[in-house]
């Protein structure tokens, strides 16, 4: 994807269903010593997914930099309502 003149790519990862279980790519992580380019993934819980107003997203997920010290688990994450924007046409 592009965006303003940056690009950036990732991997997403499918299950035989069809519904997103993972993604991956690469993104700077900041530290005292400067920015490191690492890998920044997520997984998404494949038990979680829900229906909200008829659209059926992972409701679980979790973020996790894979760091070369070890994994770092930054953020887990539960969705529990969505409001979708109306479209104005």
């Amino acid at each position: 994807m592009s965006y303003s003149g940056i690009t950036a790519s990732g991997v997403f990862a499918f299950n035989t269903d069809g519904d997103v279980v993972s993604f991956e790519a690469k993104r700077y992580y900041d530290r005292k010593e400067g920015p490191t380019l690492e890998t920044w993934f997520i997984a998404v819980d494949e038990n979680s997914y829900r229906e909200f107003e008829s659209i059926r997203i992972p409701a679980k997920s979790a973020v996790t930099w894979k760091l070369k010290i070890g994994d770092f688990n930054w953020f887990k994450l539960e969705i529990t309502n969505v409001k979708y924007n109306e479209v104005k046409e």
